[in-house]
Formats: C-alpha cells, structure tokens, sequence
C-alpha cells in the first residue's frame, strides 16, 4: 500500500507566489522556509525588491535638486526679494527699506507641464512691514524663453499679496 502526502498550501508554488505578490516580505519568508523553488529562483524573487529599493533610497538622496539654480536677487519695478543658500530671504524696496524677512523651505518639483522648470518655496516671514503683504508660499519658475515679452533665461518669482490679492512677479537674470 502507498501512502501520498499532501502538500499545505504554503507548501505549493502558487499560493507562495500570491503571497509573494500580496503580502511581500512574508511570502519571501514562506518561500526561503519551505524551499519551494530553485536556490537561484530564491535569489532572484528576494534581489528584485531589494535592488528597487537600493534605487530609490539612492535617487532620492543624491538626485539633483538644483537648488542653487534659485539663490539670489529677484528684482521688481521698486524692490527685490534675496534668497541666500542659508535659507533666509529679504525682501527690500530701492531705498534699501526692509520690508519683509524670514526663512525659507525650497523643494524641486519637476517640470511644470512640459516647460520650465519649477520650485515651490514655504516662506516664514519674521518681519513683515505691511502685515501679511508676503506670500508665504510662492513658486519659482525657470523660463528658457518668454515668447510675449522676448526675455530668455529667466527665473521668475511668483505669487500673490494676501492683503490686495494683487500677483507679483520678481524676476532673476
């Protein structure tokens, strides 16, 4: 008389597979305890997330902010607002008047529909003259080309005055 065993279900390649797909690491773990498949399938199932998560921990950690790019003066018809790379930002009028000041966080967020380039900057404003003349969150936008006012590399200050809803474009050469 033969006696046959059967297998569990965690012995048998596809529900393993499943939980491999659904609930990963633990699939991983049912794979390497039971040895459901080859040593080198091991391998390859448990390399592949490993090596996907490698990439990203190192792309977001030494990827390019070009941060940089947006330091300095961004200048108007009667003031400029400095951005200097200690994160404090000034805004000051022609007169050499301190309107507004702060700190400033900057993340890079991409291309903006395909063109130019762009930043969004959190202001905290310490100093404000006016009382909340200054948008405390702005984007800055790099233009290659300005096709209405034929202006080309560009880096253009954006946002609005809460107090007057007014926009304000500073512009950096």
């Amino acid at each position: 008389m033969t006696q046959t065993t059967q297998l569990k279900w965690y012995q048998k390649p596809m529900p393993v597979t499943l939980l491999i797909i659904f609930a990963w690491p633990v699939g991983l773990v049912v794979m390497w305890i039971h040895k459901i498949f080859s040593l080198t399938v091991r391998m390859l199932v448990t390399s592949i997330p490993v090596l996907f998560i490698l990439i990203n921990v190192i792309s977001a950690n030494f990827g390019e902010n070009y941060e940089d790019e947006v330091y300095g003066n961004y200048y108007t018809g009667d003031s400029r607002v400095n951005l200097k790379n200690d994160k404090t930002w000034s805004w000051v009028g022609n007169d050499g008047e301190n309107i507004a000041n702060g700190t400033y966080k900057i993340s890079y967020k991409g291309e903006w529909f395909n063109g130019p380039k762009y930043w969004n900057i959190k202001f905290n404003v310490k100093y404000d003259k006016y009382q909340n003349s200054f948008d405390r969150e702005q984007n800055v936008y790099y233009h290659d080309y300005n096709k209405i006012t034929g202006e080309s590399n560009y880096y253009r200050l954006n946002g609005t005055m809460p107090s007057t809803g007014a926009g304000t474009d500073f512009i950096k050469h």
